[in-house]
């Protein structure tokens, strides 16, 4: 017991300077998320040609709220005088329509709009647009296939063929809902922004480990103590520690504790108190360096702030999809890494001890 309450003094002593770093990183993640929220994109439409067409499509992305309210839109038969505003940053989006377009996509030669971006636009805002215009493309060949099925059966059965294909696409719309599914929820963000802060603030847990702790550990066993608890202790003093910086994220964040939520965030402490102990173990010298890669890729697998990319929604077993997976199955995986951190942290000792 005595050992764990030195053990917890020393650490409790590095505070100031975790508590430093917990409010740069976390300002500088609100600074970002603040700039890029609710940020409205201007956008600029060249069409090749002069179609009564053109002003269908203008007046369905106005009509639409969940665009209306995040685009800024704007027409125009001057490609060169786009791209000029597109150079000087007037606009942040550009998109070239071709001459020929609505018929190009009635009879499948499907000629493409092309899109150019700012170069004063984020790597994020080109994501999300990027994304959108993707799932566009996705929406218009189901259309497409509408089309082409009424095309290739003319005009056989006429009167019932309208009726039957409009009635299952309106079911279809009317239970758009059953079309989607959530990927991440405000509650998946948090945990992952605590996961983060956690693993940038066990960077001064590693860097103060001893450097002689083996003859510091070889004294507590000559007075009794087992190895394992040793180990053990050390990983508690190290949650202890991130248990209070959580707290302080929750309660600047104003977020409730429920049982359920408890019990994730303890899971996600030892777990990181327990990687600290064996990156500081293994690495030595090397612990900030391993743990800072680890905080950059963690951070870019989130989709925090930059779109994941699909070698991170491919690793199924990485913490950070662990969390956003939000399952008892997960937080299991969870539990078992961090046994499986301990035992190897043991074993690390007990042959630094043999040999």
């Amino acid at each position: 017991m005595k050992f764990f309450i030195f053990t917890l003094k020393s650490k409790i002593k590095l505070m100031p300077v975790l508590c430093a770093i917990m409010l740069i990183f976390m300002g500088s993640f609100y600074i970002i998320a603040l700039n890029s929220k609710n940020k409205i994109i201007n956008l600029e439409i060249y069409f090749d040609e002069q179609d009564s067409k053109n002003n269908m499509i203008i007046g369905l992305i106005n009509g639409t709220a969940s665009t209306k309210s995040n685009l800024s839109l704007s027409t125009s038969y001057d490609l060169q005088s786009s791209q000029s505003k597109l150079e000087d940053g007037d606009i942040d989006v550009l998109i070239k329509v071709p001459a020929n377009f609505y018929n190009s996509i009635l009879n499948s030669e499907n000629k493409s709009a092309t899109i150019y971006f700012s170069p004063y636009l984020s790597e994020t805002e080109k994501g999300i647009f990027t994304s959108l215009t993707k799932s566009s493309a996705d929406i218009l060949s189901y259309a497409q296939a509408n089309i082409y099925v009424s095309d290739s059966i003319m005009d056989s059965n006429m009167s019932s063929r309208n009726y039957e294909l409009n009635r299952y696409f309106l079911n279809e719309v009317l239970n758009r809902e059953d079309e989607f599914k959530t990927v991440k929820s405000e509650k998946d963000n948090n945990l992952i922004i605590i996961y983060i802060t956690l693993l940038i603030s066990s960077i001064i847990f590693a860097n103060s480990k001893s450097k002689n702790y083996i003859d510091v550990y070889a004294h507590l066993i000559v007075k009794g103590y087992n190895l394992l608890a040793i180990n053990i202790l050390e990983i508690l003093s190290n949650a202890i520690i991130f248990a209070f910086i959580t707290g302080l994220i929750l309660f600047f964040q104003k977020i409730p504790l429920n049982t359920a939520l408890f019990l994730k965030l303890m899971l996600i402490n030892l777990f990181i108190a327990s990687l600290t102990e064996f990156i500081a173990i293994v690495f030595k010298e090397g612990a900030s360096f391993c743990i800072l890669i680890l905080c950059i890729v963690s951070t870019l697998s989130s989709g925090l702030l930059l779109p994941r990319f699909s070698i991170f929604l491919n690793a199924y077993v990485t913490p950070v999809n662990l969390i956003m997976a939000n399952t008892l199955i997960s937080y299991s995986i969870f539990a078992l890494y961090t046994i499986i951190l301990i035992l190897l942290v043991y074993f690390k000792i007990y042959r630094n001890f043999r040999y």
